[in-house]
């Protein structure tokens, strides 16, 4: 059994922080789950494109409003808020912006290394 707090994971060097994000690894490859979590927290404004060639994410909205746009040419824009989630299954090509701080819950399958 793990059991882990956020607070704990965030001191002792599982934060990792980008001028747009920051995200703490909950659990990561060396924990031998087959899938990491994290909880990353998106700051307000645009953030960067994204792809994950190698992984597929689950992000469930916990708090904080934002837009997705996905698709080859952008051409597809969601609203996130609280309770929704949204599933990159098909190793999506997307941008978000963020009109309100967000966190969200992530699972990547297969696990982060780090």
């Amino acid at each position: 059994m793990k059991i882990r707090s956020y607070a704990e994971r965030r001191q002792d060097g599982y934060l990792i922080e980008r001028p747009s994000w920051d995200s703490v690894r909950m659990a990561l490859a060396e924990d031998r789950l087959g899938y990491s979590l994290h909880v990353t927290r998106l700051h307000a404004g645009d953030i960067g494109a994204a792809q994950y060639p190698e992984h597929v994410e689950a992000a469930y909205c916990m708090d904080g409003r934002g837009t997705i746009t996905y698709g080859a040419d952008d051409e597809h824009s969601r609203p996130i808020e609280p309770g929704v989630m949204f599933v990159l299954d098909q190793h999506d090509r997307y941008r978000m912006h963020v009109s309100e701080p967000m966190t969200l819950l992530c699972v990547f399958t297969p696990a982060f290394e780090e």
